[in-house]
């Protein structure tokens, strides 16, 4: 082989099994979506009446964050990070940090709610906000808190 060919081919073959592996290097200045839109209606659990002015959003993204209209219904928004540049895996299925991302509900005088991001949040960071597809929670049932009782915040959340 050539001298020349010699100090190209360690590139090569990290290149090679990076791609072989799965994996991608994306080397230029891009955003990803840390936290999708989701949807979904409060209601009370024992009358299922709408609960108006819930708070929703995801812990750790408080630009997700909105309030439920007259009918319960709410649309979070979509939180995205610029990156210079970033290290993925090909198909993503991008799980949130352990610590972040959970979808929660809170409302005074009801029971707080929360959706780990385990159970439900993988998704393609990469898609285009009109591509992504909020995540439906359906009905969310929040029970009474007991008269006089308050539960402290969730961390990160506003």
């Amino acid at each position: 082989m050539t001298q020349s060919l010699m100090r190209i081919l360690p590139l090569i073959l990290l290149a090679a099994s990076l791609l072989l592996s799965g994996c991608v290097i994306v080397p230029f200045p891009h955003t990803v979506v840390d936290a999708p839109r989701a949807s979904g209606r409060v209601l009370d659990a024992s009358s299922h009446h709408p609960i108006s002015n819930a708070t929703v959003g995801y812990t750790g993204y408080p630009a997700t964050t909105v309030l439920t209209d007259s009918l319960g219904h709410f649309t979070t928004g979509i939180s995205r990070t610029w990156r210079l540049a970033g290290y993925y895996t090909i198909g993503c299925s991008w799980p949130f940090p352990p610590d972040e991302g959970a979808l929660f509900v809170r409302h005074p005088g009801y029971r707080d709610w929360l959706a780990k991001n385990e159970d439900w949040a993988y998704y393609n960071p990469f898609d285009s906000d009109r591509d992504i597809i909020p995540f439906s929670f359906g009905d969310i049932l929040l029970r009474r808190l007991s008269p006089g009782r308050t539960l402290p915040p969730y961390p990160n959340s506003p």
